[in-house]
């Protein structure tokens, strides 16, 4: 055939009586219909224990393929396997050398089972009678921070397996980590830690025995990729003096290289750097501050991938000078009455020694000035004292009444 026209070759005859033998399928996949049988299986012996088979897959419509075996060829037959979709090939493992298999293969849907294959027939090699030769040429390359591959020559026909094995330095000891069939000769390695050096040897194995190791072969796998650390939280800034502010805050990272420290004059204004710490640090004293002065802080962790989202801000105001509280408080606001030389409630705020006496006298928490600082009651009759005035005040008092 064709009749009156050019004699179609060998190939082209098998593909129309393979199409025909398999339904003459249409390209068109039918969810509604039962999946076409799988037509043209092969089989061999690959090893003493595994048969390789292959097949084509002449449905669009399956769910899989069901592998049949027996031992004779009118059965009984026997699933041994179910194989994903659009397969057209397994290995039968754990089989008894020198024996005789028959295999066949449907496939299926959710509306059964196909027609089955052919059914061909294949014999495993004789048991080996020596050990394999030893595989060699390993060699191993990294593929990620956590990967490496490894490849070798396959020296030997006899093998049922190569045995893998591993170490953290070149004279062991030595681990068994996996194995691979025989005939292949390569191997991923996964889950393994960052810029760490690894050592692998294979071993050629079969019902005899195991072959002598292959040569050692070593490498890094990748370093982890660097990402920008965890912020840190928790920042607190306490007063310690009139010039000092400490800070401390609660580390969130552990890949920072440093934290950096910002401040401004307002929650709202220019935040600038303060300084950056050295990686791991929790704590900064902030030197150098006018007394009396409010400073805004956040803290944000940092390294080579960038940096991390600040902290909340917190603020401090530096302890008071008796020049800063005269100047500013008490000279405007008081001493229209405890000024002079007869001043209100016999004491005056002329001089740091007369405000003293009175402020301090040993018991500045129950000073009057210091509780209508607490009340807001202060001063009578020439303006009420604003909350950053009343709080001068009393870290003032607080930090000991200083004299500058």
């Amino acid at each position: 055939m064709p009749k009156g026209g050019p004699i179609l070759n060998s190939s082209d005859v098998k593909a129309i009586f393979d199409w025909i033998q398999a339904g003459a399928l249409n390209d068109t996949i039918d969810t509604n219909a039962q999946a076409i049988a799988p037509s043209s299986l092969a089989a061999s012996g690959i090893t003493n224990t595994q048969i390789t088979l292959n097949w084509i897959d002449n449905a669009n419509n399956e769910s899989g393929f069901k592998v049949e075996r027996a031992t004779n060829i009118n059965g009984p037959f026997t699933q041994i396997a179910n194989i994903a979709a659009n397969t057209t090939g397994t290995i039968d493992f754990n089989l008894t050398a020198s024996t005789t298999y028959f295999y066949r293969v449907r496939a299926f849907n959710a509306l059964g089972d196909s027609l089955t294959s052919n059914t061909v027939t294949a014999v495993t090699l004789a048991a080996p009678t020596t050990a394999p030769i030893a595989p060699t040429n390993l060699l191993t390359s990294a593929v990620s921070s956590s990967g490496i591959n490894l490849t070798w020559s396959d020296n030997s026909n006899n093998e049922t397996t190569f045995n893998i094995e591993r170490a953290l330095v070149s004279n062991g000891p030595f681990t068994f980590i996996n194995s691979v069939s025989s005939n292949i000769s390569n191997f991923s390695d996964t889950g393994l830690t960052a810029s760490t050096n690894y050592f692998y040897r294979v071993q050629a194995v079969n019902s005899i025995g195991g072959s002598g190791f292959s040569n050692i072969s070593n490498t890094f796998t990748n370093a982890a990729a660097i990402t920008a650390p965890a912020a840190p939280s928790g920042l607190s800034s306490v007063a310690f003096s009139a010039t000092q502010i400490n800070l401390t805050w609660v580390d969130g990272s552990n890949n920072e290289t440093g934290f950096t420290i910002e401040s401004a004059s307002s929650s709202g204004g220019t935040f600038t750097v303060v300084t950056t710490t050295a990686a791991g640090a929790t704590s900064f004293s902030n030197t150098g501050i006018a007394a009396g002065t409010t400073r805004f802080y956040k803290v944000k962790a940092v390294n080579s991938a960038g940096s991390s989202s600040y902290t909340a801000t917190s603020n401090a105001t530096t302890f008071g000078t008796f020049s800063l509280i005269s100047s500013t408080i008490l000279q405007p606001k008081c001493n229209s009455c405890h000024g002079g030389s007869n001043p209100s409630g016999g004491y005056t705020t002329n001089t740091f020694a007369g405000t003293i006496t009175r402020v301090v006298n040993f018991d500045p928490n129950n000073s009057k000035l210091y509780q209508r600082t607490l009340s807001g009651s202060m001063p009578v009759g020439s303006g009420a004292l604003t909350q950053a005035q009343l709080e001068l005040i009393r870290t003032w008092i607080q930090s000991g009444a200083p004299n500058n």
